[in-house]
C-alpha cells in the first residue's frame, strides 16, 4: 500500500507547524514549557538547518560566515521526553477507499516534525496484530524524510493488538515516554490492556488521537446486509430496516463515548481528528484543542 495524497507534507504547512511549535509541548509533555523555551540548554549536540520561527539566539553565525546558510545549534535538554508514535495499519484503518490511514500518516509526520523542532526524540511504529515496521529513535530533523518514507509505504496488517505491538519498545526505553496512538479506536480491549500497564509504570504518558470518520459513526445499513469483522474474518447476514439501523447507530455512538470516557478516567487524553475535512487546518485545530485553557492565552 502506498500513501501519496497527503504525504509528503507541503513546505507551506511545515512553516505553519514551525510557527505553532509552542502548542506541541502540552501534547508531548502535559505541561507548558515556558521555562524550557527560555532557559539555558544543558548539552550541545550539533546543528540543524534553520526553520522560520527558530530562536535567533541559537543561530550559529560563524557557520553562516563559512557556508552562507543558516543553521541553529541543537542542545539536549534535561527534561527531554521521547515521543513514540504508534500508527494503526490494521484493516479497519486501511480498508477500501478510507482516508483514515492517509490522515493518520500525515498526522504522524506532522507530530514527528514538531518533535524535532522542540528537541524531543521520536520513534514511529506501524502496527496491527504486531509491530510491522519501525524507525527511530531519532533526534534530528535530518531524519524527517526517512520517517516520511516509512509512512508513505506501510505494511498492511489484519487484526489489532496494541499491547503486543507496543511492549517491546517500552522495554527498551531509557527516558520518559509519551505514547501517541493514531487509530480509529476499534480496539477497546487492546487499548484498555495497554492503559492499565502504562498507568502503573512511572514516566510514561499515553494519548489517543482518534481518526473520526462519519462512515464509522453512521454507516448506511439498510436492506439485506452482511456485517463482518474484517479483522477476524467473521460475520453474519441481517435484514436491516430503519428501526434496526437506528439501534445500530446508537450502539456505535455509545461504544465510542464509553471508550473515551474510560480512557479519560484512566488518565489518557483523547482527541479526535476528522478525516473528511482539509487535513492541515483540522490538525492544527486538534493541536490547539490539546492546550489547557489556562495556557492558550499565554501561547497566543
Amino acid at each position: 500500500m502506498t500513501v501519496s495524497s497527503l504525504l509528503p507534507l507541503q513546505p507551506v504547512f511545515l512553516s505553519r507547524l514551525a510557527a505553532a511549535r509552542g502548542l506541541a509541548y502540552p501534547l508531548f509533555r502535559g505541561v507548558h514549557p515556558r521555562s524550557s523555551l527560555s532557559g539555558p540548554p544543558t548539552e550541545f549536540e550539533g546543528h540543524r538547518p534553520y526553520v522560520p520561527g527558530d530562536d535567533i539566539r541559537w543561530i550559529d553565525w560563524n557557520l553562516f560566515a563559512r557556508l552562507e546558510e543558516l543553521f541553529v545549534k541543537v542542545f539536549r535538554v534535561e527534561e527531554e521526553v521521547e515521543i513514540l508514535l504508534m500508527v494503526d495499519t490494521s484493516r479497519s484503518m486501511t480498508v477500501r477507499n478510507s482516508r483514515k490511514y492517509q490522515v493518520a500518516s500525515a498526522a504522524a509526520a506532522a507530530l514527528s516534525y514538531l518533535a524535532f523542532l522542540t528537541s524531543h526524540s521520536v520513534s514511529i511504529v506501524l502496527y496491527a496484530e504486531k509491530a510491522l515496521e519501525s524507525k527511530g529513535p531519532f533526534r534530528h530533523i535530518q531524519a524527517f524524510p526517512e520517517l516520511t518514507a516509512l509512512l508513505r509505504s506501510p505494511g498492511q496488517g489484519a487484526g489489532t493488538d496494541l499491547k503486543k505491538s507496543l511492549f517491546p519498545f517500552l522495554l527498551r526505553r531509557r527516558r520518559p515516554v509519551t505514547i501517541i496512538v493514531l487509530s480509529d479506536g476499534f480496539q477497546r480491549e487492546p487499548l484498555e490492556k495497554v492503559v492499565n500497564v502504562v498507568r502503573n509504570v512511572g514516566e510514561q504518558r499515553m494519548v489517543l488521537l482518534r481518526m473520526l470518520d462519519p462512515e464509522d459513526l453512521r454507516p448506511s445499513l439498510r436492506g439485506n446486509l452482511r456485517i463482518e469483522d474484517i479483522e477476524r474474518d467473521d460475520g453474519r447476514t441481517l435484514l436491516v430496516d430503519r428501526a434496526l439501523e437506528q439501534q445500530l447507530h446508537r450502539r456505535i455512538g455509545s461504544y465510542f463515548r464509553d471508550l473515551e470516557s474510560r480512557l479519560r478516567q484512566s488518565g489518557v487524553d483523547t482527541y479526535g481528528l476528522p478525516v473528511d475535512m482539509p487535513f492541515e487546518d483540522s490538525f492544527l485545530n486538534t493541536l490547539f484543542a490539546a492546550v489547557p485553557a489556562n495556557v492558550k492565552a499565554a501561547v497566543s
